[in-house]
């Protein structure tokens, strides 16, 4: 199951993840680096998004 992972066929459940975490006793993100990188930008392009979002309809909104 693990060289599953290594080699990027699959992902561990949540649950596995926290348990290696455990193990190893430390936080989940380094034990998933790329991934954890590729989640924060995925979600800072998102908050970007509706920021950018936000204030088209405040500038709207304004106009009127």
């Amino acid at each position: 199951m693990i060289s599953r992972w290594e080699r990027g066929i699959c992902l561990p459940s949540s649950l596995n993840i926290f348990k290696l975490a455990a193990l190893y006793r430390t936080m989940a993100d380094p034990l998933f680096p790329g991934l954890t990188s590729m989640l924060r930008k995925k979600l800072i392009k998102r908050e970007e998004e509706l920021n950018v979002s936000k204030q088209d309809k405040k500038a709207t909104y304004e106009r009127r």
